[in-house]
């Protein structure tokens, strides 16, 4: 018995990495990271040709946060930060498991990630790549972005989300990056605004500024630099529709009513609203017309006046199989799509809505 705990303590290493840092390896790919001070960041350690090692922040024991990262294995290309604040003042461990295969057994703690990942009060996120920046239109500080959401104007700033990985230079971790500007030319990045959740990752959207308070799934009370999840999460729910997304939301002042225009798999889907938290499904179009070659995606809604009359004009994307080509290449051999279930009744009203917190 004796031999045996002997073993198992050499299986199991503990040592101190920057400070603040303890990290413990419990085996080849599974590791612990406790953070004992204060500090606003730990800074991660990137290899973009590594596999994404699964890193999860447990707060006094519970998960809250989960990010799939390509940390550093043989030498680190860049560092990014992993924002705690909103866990301040908790108990904070880092769950890491790495998938990189290893061809032969070795310590974990060999990969530099351990060595070089360090704990932070700051992170410098001025712009060091001003040669391949655009000079004029946004760009993120760090990390890789996508589809621009939310366009809004609100006391005198304009409020940009988006689509971003904090995390790397590619596709992944689904987060909506904020930034503002009282020009549309000079930026303040203002990092992430919503992050992904258990209910899954944060894709397309829109945003909108209502009279007393911003009422949205995730709704705002300081001008959008702090968002809270709405506790009545999700709105609207299509079960086994493939492809729900991309809702687009907007103020009709002929109805006096919200109305959201979503991707519903081969059509669109239309809903009304007279609050932000219950809706009623009014219609949907694009079953039986139309291109269907790829997924249909991000649609937006606008009226346009056309000889004395309001014209309604629908857009819609679609990819891949864009008739035209471009970023939409035909799709594969075989690839088919198709939808699974019925909308709901025009006119059905979709959950009961939870109360809004109080301002406080």
């Amino acid at each position: 018995m004796k031999r045996l705990l002997t073993l198992l303590a050499l299986m199991l290493p503990v040592f101190s990495g920057a400070q603040n840092l303890t990290i413990t390896h419990l085996s080849e790919t599974h590791s612990m990271v406790r953070v004992s001070g204060k500090d606003r960041y730990v800074l991660l350690p990137i290899q973009e040709t590594a596999q994404e090692a699964v890193v999860k922040v447990l707060s006094n024991g519970h998960e809250v946060y989960k990010a799939n990262v390509s940390l550093a294995i043989d030498k680190t290309d860049y560092l990014v930060p992993l924002d705690l604040s909103p866990w301040n003042g908790s108990s904070i461990l880092l769950d890491i498991t790495m998938k990189q295969g290893r061809s032969v057994r070795r310590d974990p703690s060999d990969d530099v990630c351990w060595s070089e990942m360090t704990s932070s009060p700051v992170f410098d996120a001025g712009n060091k790549e001003k040669k391949y920046r655009p000079a004029y239109h946004f760009s993120p500080a760090w990390g890789w972005m996508n589809d621009p959401n939310g366009m809004v104007y609100k006391d005198g700033e304009w409020h940009l989300f988006y689509q971003w990985n904090p995390f790397g230079s590619f596709w992944g971790n689904m987060t909506w990056g904020h930034a503002v500007s009282r020009d549309l030319v000079q930026w303040e990045h203002l990092g992430a605004a919503i992050v992904p959740d258990a209910l899954g990752d944060i894709f397309s959207g829109s945003a909108v500024v209502e009279d007393n308070q911003t009422q949205s799934i995730a709704y705002s009370l300081d001008n959008g630099r702090t968002f809270t999840k709405y506790a009545g999460n999700p709105v609207i729910m299509a079960e086994d529709t493939p492809d729900f997304r991309d809702p687009k939301l907007f103020w009709d002042n002929q109805t006096r009513q919200w109305k959201v225009v979503l991707a519903a798999g081969q059509e669109v889907q239309f809903y009304s609203s007279h609050n932000l938290k219950d809706w009623t499904y009014d219609s949907s179009f694009g079953l039986s017309y139309g291109n269907h070659n790829g997924v249909w995606e991000c649609p937006d809604l606008i009226r346009l006046p056309f000889e004395g009359k309001d014209k309604w004009v629908l857009l819609l994307n679609i990819n891949p199989g864009g008739p035209f080509g471009g970023s939409a290449p035909p799709p594969p051999a075989g690839w088919t799509t198709a939808r699974t279930t019925m909308p709901p009744s025009p006119g059905a009203t979709l959950r009961k809505a939870a109360p809004w917190p109080s301002r406080g």
